[in-house]
């Protein structure tokens, strides 16, 4: 009996320092599939390390999305442009002044439109474009309210990597509906003035803002051949001060 014992127990400490060897091999290079066998009986602290992170990171971003939004919102209008009653393009305007001066893309309010909205709230404003410079693709207008938010520009530059977020507004139909675009800086073109972004496409972007996190304006944005551009804020301020001498 107590040789059995003995062998017992000698037996069951070898097998436990087999398994302790032979695991962790099986486990590496994944024999006879063994890897995911192991991975539901003793979870990897590997990979609920990288879970997360990836969550953390998700949760970050979506932070920075949201204040984006909440300090920036209230100085973006919607823009319509008419002609013969139908609606011939629409995008969105950024607040200049609090007295209805509104800068936004010369393509969202084309010379040969006969009409021009403004959707600011749950007001509709009549709106004319009082400077514009084609070549630069950016344009004024005024309207007669004195009640808007005008907009914080930043024109620190932004780098190739930076994450910053489109914010504008659209109209289906009479409400205007706010939008929000996560997009990747992947080119600064400092000599043509102009930043390439890497996000979703869609044609209602042109107009729409290109925020930082903290909320700040780094520039306009403008759709090209299916290419997302924006103007950055130093460019649109040289635009402005053109037209305020």
């Amino acid at each position: 009996m107590k040789h059995f014992i003995k062998t017992f127990l000698v037996g069951g400490l070898g097998g436990v320092v087999f398994l302790l060897a032979i695991v962790p091999l099986a486990y590496k290079y994944n024999l006879l599939g063994s890897a995911r066998v192991i991975d539901q009986v003793i979870p990897s602290r590997t990979e609920i390390r990288k879970i997360e992170k990836e969550v953390v990171t998700f949760v970050s971003e979506g932070g920075q999305a949201e204040e984006a939004v909440k300090k920036s919102q209230e100085s973006i209008v919607v823009i319509k442009s008419f002609n013969s009653g139908a609606v011939l393009r629409f995008g969105t305007g950024i607040v200049l002044t609090r007295d209805g001066l509104i800068v936004t893309v010369s393509q969202v309010v084309p010379v040969e439109a006969q009409d021009y909205q403004v959707f600011s709230g749950d007001k509709i404003l009549k709106a004319q474009v009082v400077y514009r410079n084609a070549k630069k693709n950016l344009a004024i207008l005024k309207v007669a309210d004195e009640s808007l938010v005008p907009a914080t520009f930043n024109e620190e530059e932004l780098a190739v990597g930076n994450i910053a977020w489109i914010v504008g507004r659209i109209v289906p139909l009479q409400k205007p509906e706010l939008f929000l675009n996560r997009a990747l800086v992947s080119l600064v073109d400092s000599q043509k003035k102009r930043i390439v972004l890497d996000g979703r496409y869609e044609n209602y972007l042109s107009g729409a803002g290109l925020v930082s996190k903290n909320g700040l304006f780094k520039g306009i944005v403008y759709v090209d051949g299916g290419k997302i551009i924006a103007l950055p804020s130093s460019f649109v301020k040289e635009f402005v001060d053109g037209y305020l001498k």
